[in-house]
């Protein structure tokens, strides 16, 4: 959809009829894609700080044989990142800067072809 509408807004540009509808429909659907990838990135970072706290605690100081089963328990599912998933991959900030990429290529593909 960036792609498209960035080429009919370049189009209605060059035929001085700059449509509003176009410049609000490019943005909107960059920050529908940006807002879940920057909220992925802060959870994931959440959960990288809940894993070194999780370890820096002071484990090795509790000879409790059920405390450090429980600080292992923690630590194990603290190891997997948390963040929002979808079916082909992990929903972060380096997967909309890889979606701006392929945007961009698109939209130059597109450019050339039908300049």
């Amino acid at each position: 959809m960036i792609p498209i509408s960035l080429y009919l807004l370049i189009e209605s540009a060059r035929d001085r009829k700059l449509s509003l509808d176009y410049i609000m429909f490019s943005y909107l659907a960059s920050l529908i894609c940006f807002v879940p990838c920057f909220y992925s990135d802060k959870l994931k970072e959440k959960g990288d700080k809940l894993h070194f706290a999780i370890y820096a605690c002071g484990w090795e100081n509790f000879y409790d044989k059920n405390t450090r089963k429980t600080l292992h328990i923690m630590l194990m599912r603290a190891s997997r990142p948390l963040s929002i998933k979808t079916v082909f991959r992990t929903v972060c900030l380096e997967t909309f800067a890889e979606l701006c990429k392929q945007a961009y290529v698109i939209f130059n593909m597109m450019y050339a072809v039908l300049e």
